[in-house]
């Protein structure tokens, strides 16, 4: 006799078709049924009964929390950020939760907010930081011409360089490498 599918409530705070998407291809994969009208109409259901949530529950929606709180079943949830709830956390518990949550759940969208949540930065921000701080080094060690340490530096011209480290720093590059090579 087959065993009986698993029922598995999607709560998020906010609808996001990515996580959606995510969490329904392993549900399907991990033969579940998932419900995501909470995700499609943003209204708790009361009368749902089942297996397990997958839950993005934050401070904006108080009412989520409670129903979260409640809920005698097992809760995995998507964000580090949860008060006073008794939940699997994806990013901070064990391997296999943090497996899932790579896997189907950190689609691009998702995982550009996360990094940003936890680094205070978008990706790009902290790419275009790294560069920026490469560069400086490079300036203040190398007698390498500008465009060169563009170059190295992952930046296709100098003109484009020259604006962001500006940008950046509020001197250009030539005014900088010459602050740090001057005694003072």
């Amino acid at each position: 006799m087959p065993s009986r599918r698993k029922r598995v409530l999607l709560a998020p705070a906010y609808y996001d078709h990515r996580m959606h998407r995510g969490a329904a291809r392993y549900a399907r994969e991990a033969n579940w049924v998932l419900d995501a009208r909470m995700g499609h109409y943003g209204t708790l259901p009361d009368d749902w009964k089942g297996d397990g949530i997958l839950a993005l529950p934050l401070p904006t929606r108080p009412d989520l929390s409670r129903y979260l709180r409640k809920a005698q079943v097992p809760i995995v949830a998507l964000t580090a950020d949860v008060e006073r709830l008794t939940a699997t956390r994806v990013l901070t518990d064990n391997f296999r939760i943090g497996q899932l949550a790579a896997e189907h759940l950190l689609e691009r969208g998702f995982r550009h907010r996360a990094f940003k949540h936890y680094v205070g930065r978008t990706i790009c921000q902290e790419l275009e930081r790294k560069r920026i701080e490469q560069a400086q080094h490079l300036l203040l060690t190398s007698s390498d011409k500008v465009l060169r340490i563009a170059h190295q530096c992952g930046f296709p011209t100098s003109e484009q360089f020259c604006r962001t480290f500006a940008r950046v720093t509020g001197t250009t590059p030539t005014a900088f490498r010459q602050a740090g090579s001057s005694p003072g």
